[in-house]
């Protein structure tokens, strides 16, 4: 070795063969290298493709256009969700969809008794009835010859209510010329009779005890037929309307 390494000729030679191998490995190694970039950036070019992307990427749902089944959806069992705040309780006892987007309520029941709007009428009256006992409240006709019964609607009529009769501002009452009150009815109430100015003549059984002061207020005409024994005849000669039997 010692000998080879003295002479410079040949020590030339092997530094020269060493740099040729040493370039060709560094030759080598950035051909390796440059094939494995390569072949990342080809995978990061496939990689986009949706084919790539199976199983890579999360699925994300589509929040904003849900799918919605379209068979009927049942939940059972729900009653034991309650919320409450204050004194109010509200409880979740079961939800039920049978494919109907419609929403139901339960509303409260409610009961009328039509005799509330509806009132008692019969012919040309209309009268209320207080413990079997009816009171004649508003004259429904068309005026002359008016004949007040003692029964109506299967009770008895006890009194002729205040200004059911009347024909303030133009009512029937002013068409009406005779009026006949039936035995049996006791009481005439305040303007019963008010403003009947074609009134001529009032008949009135002895099984009246009251009438009013106003009762025949604006009869100008009236003349009363009762009694001589009759309230109706003390009334009459108290408000000096004229009286006959």
């Amino acid at each position: 070795m010692n000998a080879i390494w003295k002479n410079k000729g040949t020590r030339a030679l092997l530094i020269i063969l060493i740099a040729v191998i040493v370039v060709a490995a560094v030759s080598a190694g950035q051909k390796h290298f440059g094939n494995k970039n390569a072949q990342t950036e080809s995978m990061g070019e496939a990689s986009d493709s949706p084919a790539d992307l199976v199983g890579t990427q999360p699925l994300i749902p589509d929040v904003l256009n849900p799918v919605l089944p379209s068979g009927p959806i049942v939940i059972t069992n729900a009653n034991t969700s309650s919320l409450s705040e204050g004194s109010e309780t509200s409880e979740l006892t079961g939800l039920s969809s049978q494919g109907d987007s419609s929403t139901k309520h339960n509303e409260p029941e409610y009961s009328i008794d039509k005799n509330e709007f509806n009132a008692n009428i019969q012919g040309d009256f209309k009268y209320s009835v207080t413990d079997g006992y009816a009171v004649i409240d508003t004259y429904l006709g068309n005026g002359g010859t008016v004949r007040i019964p003692a029964n109506i609607g299967g009770h008895k009529v006890y009194a002729v209510g205040g200004s059911s009769f009347s024909g303030i501002g133009g009512g029937s009452g002013q068409k009406i010329t005779s009026v006949i009150i039936a035995s049996g009815i006791e009481r005439i109430e305040g303007k019963a009779f008010s403003s009947c100015i074609n009134l001529s003549s009032v008949t009135i059984p002895d099984s009246v005890n009251y009438i009013s002061e106003f009762a025949f207020e604006g009869c100008p005409n009236l003349v009363i037929k009762c009694s001589a024994s009759s309230f109706a005849r003390s009334y009459a000669s108290e408000n000096n309307i004229v009286y006959t039997n």
